[in-house]
C-alpha cells in the first residue's frame, strides 16, 4: 500500500482493499452486512469513520488490514468524530497522553460525597456515541487508589442522548469534597458486538468449564 499519497488517496485506496475482500465474502452464507456500510464501502465515502472500518475488518476476519488502518488513521484521514454537547459550565472530556484510553469526565459544581455513601455527580456533558461502540464510566485511577472513590452504573447506550451523570460511591470513612472542574471519572469508549443468543443444552468443551472464583489458585 502506497502511504505516501494524499489524506484522500489513502483513504481510497484502502476501501478499495476492504471493497475486494468484500465483495468476495458478501454473499457467504450466514454473514449478514448493514446495507448502509455497504454502499458507502462500495462508493468509496472516505467519512467512514475509524471505528466502522474496524468493525468490517474484524467481521471479514482481515485483522491485518484493521492493523493497517489503527496505526495509519491520520494518514487515512478516519479519526473517530463524535459530537459532545456541553452545557454552561461544562468541560470537554479530555486525554491527557496520546496513549490514554479514558477521556477525563469534569464536575460542574461541588458537591460532597458523604463516607461510606454516594451521591450523583453532574458533568454537563451529553454525547451521541456511534451505534456500533458503548461507553463505560469507570474510576480514576488516583481516587480510586488515595481516597476510595469508585463509580457505579456506567454503561452509556449508543441511543442516550441525556447528560452523562455519574454516580461516585464513597467507601472511605471520611466525606470528600468534589470541586467545580475537578476530575472524577474516566469516560471509555468501546466498540459493541451485538450478537444474537441462542438457547443450548450444551455449550463447548475449555480447560476450565465449570471451575468459578478461586479456581487459579492464590
Amino acid at each position: 500500500m502506497n502511504f505516501n499519497k494524499t489524506v484522500k488517496d489513502n483513504a481510497e485506496y484502502a476501501l478499495r482493499t476492504l471493497d475486494f475482500f468484500l465483495q468476495k465474502r458478501i454473499k457467504e452464507p450466514g454473514r449478514e452486512w448493514p446495507d448502509s456500510i455497504l454502499k458507502r464501502v462500495s462508493e468509496k465515502d472516505t467519512s467512514l469513520t475509524l471505528l466502522e472500518i474496524t468493525e468490517l475488518c474484524q467481521a471479514l476476519d482481515l485483522n491485518w488490514l484493521s492493523d493497517v488502518f489503527t496505526k495509519r488513521e491520520d494518514e487515512f484521514g478516519m479519526k473517530t468524530k463524535i459530537k459532545v454537547k456541553l452545557s454552561a459550565n461544562a468541560t470537554m472530556p479530555t486525554r491527557h497522553k496520546t496513549a490514554d484510553a479514558g477521556y477525563d469526565l469534569y464536575a460542574i459544581s461541588p458537591v460532597t460525597v458523604p463516607a461510606k455513601g454516594n451521591v450523583l455527580v453532574n458533568t454537563g456533558v451529553s454525547i451521541e456515541l456511534p451505534e456500533f461502540t458503548v461507553g463505560l464510566i469507570w474510576p480514576r485511577s488516583g481516587l480510586s487508589t488515595k481516597h476510595n472513590i469508585e463509580t457505579g452504573a456506567g454503561v452509556i447506550d449508543a441511543g442516550y442522548r441525556g447528560e452523562i451523570i455519574v454516580n461516585l460511591y464513597n467507601f472511605s470513612d471520611i466525606n470528600y469534597q468534589v470541586n467545580t472542574g475537578d476530575r472524577i471519572a474516566q469516560l471509555l469508549i468501546m466498540p459493541k458486538i451485538t450478537a444474537e443468543l441462542c438457547a443450548s443444552e450444551t455449550l463447548s468443551e475449555s480447560d476450565r468449564m465449570a471451575d468459578g472464583l478461586g479456581s487459579g489458585g492464590r
